[in-house]
């Protein structure tokens, strides 16, 4: 979604507390060039020179700023918000990797009961700064990869479900993208029509998947139609997708 907007020229901001700046530059960089997201010593000459073109384009986009900080507090985060708009007038959407990550001022709290402060807070940031907050979220490990998501999947949910405006989820087939990736495609379907799973070809750079629209205060839910590149984790249009409408 980053990628998406910094390339239509919506500022954005990245705040990170697990990757570093570089680490975070170069996924984008695979993502914007679909090339794998392997290590760049294991590129070859085409696929190196692909990843070098799309770094160098990132890291000279006034719209792309990332922030890394090893003090996960929210306090701190809060701050970093504070000073990257301070320092960018027109910035308009912060993305936070990842909202289990960042830890509540409060020593001792339960996770439940940390979620339910940084979730607050991060609402709070986004109505006093006047911009959109997109937090990344984890699912519980018990969730059935075979079974679309749910809001009940998420990591102390309850906060979530009351604080978000929007929660996506993303739902793909991890059979089909195995089988993939050790033969080089798979006839392991996730879209359904008439009630019936579609099985077609697909390639590991071209999977089946969906975005599922868990929560909208501003519109109904659904599913969304999109393809996977599972090499360079980037999520591209369908059609349906294009054309608004869920299925």
């Amino acid at each position: 979604i980053m990628n998406n907007m910094v390339n239509e020229g919506v500022v954005c901001g990245f705040i990170s507390v697990e990757m570093d700046a570089t680490e975070c530059y170069q996924r984008l960089a695979c993502i914007e060039s679909e090339v794998s997201n392997e290590a760049p010593e294991k590129q070859d000459q085409q696929g190196f020179l692909e990843l070098a073109k799309a770094l160098g384009n990132f890291q000279k986009k006034d719209n792309c700023i990332i922030r890394h900080s090893t003090n996960r507090r929210i306090s701190n985060i809060k701050r970093i918000v504070r000073s990257m708009k301070k320092e960018n007038k027109d910035l308009e959407v912060i993305f936070v990797d990842y909202l289990q990550k960042v830890e509540s001022d409060q020593r001792g709290l339960d996770p439940r009961n940390a979620v339910t402060e940084v979730s607050g807070i991060f609402t709070d940031i986004a109505k006093d700064l006047g911009i959109h907050v997109s937090v990344m979220a984890q699912f519980n490990r018990g969730a059935d990869e075979k079974l679309p998501p749910q809001m009940s999947h998420l990591k102390e949910s309850s906060a979530i479900e009351q604080d978000a405006h929007l929660v996506i989820g993303i739902y793909r087939n991890m059979d089909a993208q195995k089988d993939a990736s050790a033969n080089g495609s798979t006839d392991l379907g996730i879209w359904r029509k008439d009630g019936n799973i579609i099985n077609e070809p697909q390639e590991i750079t071209d999977l089946q998947c969906y975005l599922s629209v868990l929560k909208n205060r501003s519109g109904k839910q659904g599913f969304a139609k999109c393809r996977y590149n599972a090499t360079s984790t980037k999520f591209k249009s369908d059609d349906q997708w294009k054309q608004g409408s869920y299925v």
